[in-house]
């Protein structure tokens, strides 16, 4: 809007004659196609008759004008010589005048750069740009040719499909067909990463949609991606997918800002883009190790590359975030137009919170007065205005005692405080300083721009509230993620969710929001033999908060029992860290021919890893999370593992946002204690579970501890296929039960 009242101020001062925002258009044929170039310059006149015409070119900016003077940007220059051509090419004159205006926001001064060309000299600069360009439509066009071709003719990478595949491939190419959306609930082991992907490659072949996105909510999913690619490269198919890393996992210069001026990485990127384009249609999957290949043989940013090149790519893999959160919303592709795009999200049952999180922001003086204490090489303003800021806060926490406080507005004297801070910033960073306190004042910019961008969007499914410990911290909490979610996948032609968990199918339709005319659910029966699983429950455990401390031992016991009855590798899920210890504690010495692992709260990448290649040792118990990383998303298939032993409903831990998610979904006509405990425990269960039996051939032990499970309440949402199923009170109980299970899946 700022720019728009610059555009219009600057072109209202010119004479009377100045033509605003003109048209100027060019239709070309060359090599089988057809260019529209098309725009609006901002401005034609001539100041004195007889005089040559002048084409005018407006950018408003904070960047010092001397340094511009010597130092214009050279695509501002082009896009006004572009302009020059369009308008003299079909006229008498042969010489004509640009200005290249800057206007600088801070000092409200302006610059003019002015320059003389010469009709000839223009049609020179624009048929190498077109020449240029026209080569590179070549080269997108023989993939699209070659894409199609070899897509077309793709058979199936496997020999037999599974069950449940073909009628799963069929739904997804006719949802994409119908410009519809589709839920597809997939028992673990069915193929489904394949069974989608499949299809949604074949439909870009056949021109049902232009883009495939392959979202995830788990890291690990992104590998499964990139083999199932990989296959069907490998069977002769021809396309291009590239995997999106955050920024701070591919970034070479993490501790740098972003420029030229800091970043060798980034310095004259487009030179050196233009320099490596047509090498990188050599390649067929852009993983992270082949963009970090290319970013240290170039010198290039590896993160902006793959952001870059992606739009040449078939199929874009990355993380939910990609698409469903603001701060790192792939705007290039994403806007309120429609487009003919799929998007294939995986794991989708995490989905909902994932978005619950990303809209969810605070602002905590916690962090003002951490900022504050970073930035003593600051501007005096700045720093000035950090002090005072930090006072006015302090002023209302007198105001509050301890605990949690629903308000309806931000005080509006913090308001106009947080939006001065970032009109000071705004200022400050057009002139690029180099200061030890920049990186500290633009995480804090970054800080309250997020706060801001959702506290001027709120709506009722959104709350506003104080929260009191040590300091004052204002909160913005997602209480339905569905609006959010509903809004943005109307942005795409289809859409296609799937996982092993989306049932209550009520509950996910609400939540996966789908504005589409045709929305569907597919639930398909898993492929194994249900007998292949012995499920055992439990009916006298009770891992409720206020009874669970009374029966760790027995867990102990019964944990300890089912590993021995049954031997191979086992994941045991508890619903907390501190439950996870509580019995670990009890159980270490009574399994000393086992190996015991600990899942903690801050295993990196390379740690996880590692413990799920210890697998492939004997006797391996792993003490887990439900929810977390091994919950999800791994696959040990044989006997790799054996058994999973579930301890507890996993139900989330009552707490003050859980009160409000609740009372709103009561509000809206529905069960609270389902959506906001119910349901996300029972998703964390199933999934659990659906780590046991990944191949036709695999055999093992579900131990469910817990007395609610055999609650028609909650026994009525598990999995169908959990069949063979044998109830026990006592553990001497789960030896007799599994011996059952061994003889009756016995060949007779």
């Amino acid at each position: 809007m700022l720019g728009t009242s610059v555009h219009k101020r600057i072109q209202d001062s010119r004479p009377s004659n100045y033509q605003s925002e003109l048209f100027l258009q060019d239709l070309v044929n060359a090599d089988n196609f057809t260019l529209k170039i098309s725009g609006c310059t901002d401005g034609l006149y001539q100041p004195i008759e007889g005089d040559l015409p002048i084409i005018e070119e407006i950018k408003s900016t904070y960047l010092d004008l001397a340094h511009l003077q010597d130092n214009p940007s050279k695509y501002h220059l082009a896009q006004v010589k572009v302009y020059a051509y369009l308008f003299l090419r079909d006229r008498e004159e042969t010489e004509i005048m640009t200005h290249l205006t800057y206007y600088n926001l801070n000092t409200h001064q302006a610059l003019t750069i002015t320059n003389k060309y010469l009709e000839k000299s223009l049609e020179i600069f624009y048929k190498e740009l077109l020449d240029k360009y026209l080569k590179w439509l070549k080269e997108i066009t023989k993939g699209e040719l070659l894409r199609n071709s070899s897509i077309k003719d793709l058979e199936f990478p496997f020999d037999l499909l599974r069950e449940g595949q073909r009628k799963m491939m069929v739904s997804v190419y006719k949802t994409i067909e119908k410009s519809a959306a589709i839920r597809i609930q997939a028992p673990t082991g069915i193929g489904k990463t394949m069974a989608v992907i499949y299809p949604a490659l074949k439909s870009l072949a056949y021109g049902l949609n232009k883009k495939l996105f392959y979202l995830t909510t788990k890291g690990t999913i992104a590998d499964i991606a990139e083999y199932s690619c990989q296959l069907l490269l490998n069977h002769h198919a021809h396309f291009k997918a590239v995997f999106l890393s955050a920024k701070s996992k591919i970034c070479f210069n993490p501790d740098k800002a972003c420029d030229g001026n800091d970043c060798v990485y980034a310095k004259d990127y487009y030179d050196k883009f233009d320099k490596m384009r047509y090498e990188l249609f050599n390649y067929n999957l852009f993983t992270k190790q082949v963009l970090e290949d290319l970013g240290l043989k170039y010198e290039i940013c590896p993160f902006e590359l793959a952001l870059d090149f992606s739009l040449n790519c078939d199929l874009i893999v990355g993380d939910c975030n990609y698409f469903f959160d603001a701060k790192a919303r792939l705007q290039r592709y994403f806007t309120e137009i429609t487009e003919e795009y799929t998007l294939l999200c995986d794991e989708a049952h995490n989905l909902p919170e994932r978005v619950r999180n990303s809209y969810s922001v605070d602002i905590n003086r916690d962090k003002i007065v951490e900022v504050k204490k970073e930035t003593k090489t600051a501007p005096k303003e700045i720093k000035n205005h950090l002090r005072d800021l930090n006072k006015l806060i302090i002023e209302e926490e007198k105001n509050y005692d301890y605990g949690h406080w629903i308000i309806t507005e931000l005080n509006p004297l913090v308001l106009k405080a947080i939006n001065h801070y970032l009109t000071l910033m705004d200022s400050w960073l057009a002139h690029n300083p180099v200061s030890e306190a920049k990186t500290s004042l633009l995480d804090l910019y970054f800080y309250f721009n997020d706060f801001l961008r959702i506290y001027n969007n709120l709506d009722k499914s959104f709350v506003l509230y104080l929260h009191k410990s040590n300091r004052l911290c204002y909160k913005i909490y997602c209480l339905d993620p569905a609006p959010i979610i509903g809004k943005l996948t109307s942005e795409v032609k289809s859409l296609i969710y799937f996982s092993a968990t989306l049932e209550p199918d009520d509950y996910f339709e609400y939540l996966l929001k789908a504005y589409k005319k045709e929305n569907y659910f597919l639930a398909l029966d898993s492929p194994y033999p249900p007998e292949n699983m012995c499920l055992i429950y439990d009916r006298i455990i009770d891992t409720t908060f206020k009874n669970r401390d009374q029966y760790y031992l027995q867990i102990a016991d019964k944990i300890a029992f089912t590993v021995q009855a049954y031997q191979g590798n086992y994941i045991v899920f508890f619903p907390s860290y501190k439950y996870l210890e509580s019995v670990y504690e009890l159980i270490i010495n009574q399994l000393p021919n086992h190996t015991l692992i600990k899942q903690s709260t801050n295993l990196t990448a390379q740690e996880r890893n590692s413990i799920l290649a210890g697998f492939t040792a004997k006797n391996i118990i792993l003490f887990a999370v439900s929810g977390g990383f091994f919950a999800e998303g791994i696959d040990l298939q044989g006997d790799l593992i054996k058994g999973c032993i579930v301890v507890g409903i996993s139900l989330p831990m009552v707490s003050f946002e859980r009160k409000l998610i609740m009372d709103y979904y009561e509000q809206e006509g529905k069960n609270g204690f389902n959506y906001a405990y119910k349901f996300p425990a029972l998703t964390k269960v199933i999934q659990a579970g659906g780590r046991l039996i990944r191949k036709e051939s695999d055999t093992g032990v579900l131990v469910l501890l817990d007395k609610r499970f055999l609650h028609p309440n909650y026994k009525q949402f598990l999995p169908h296929n959990w069949k063979s199923s044998f109830i026990i009170s006592q553990k001497e109980e789960i030896t007799q039960a599994i011996n059952t299970w061994e003889t009756k899946l016995k060949p007779q």
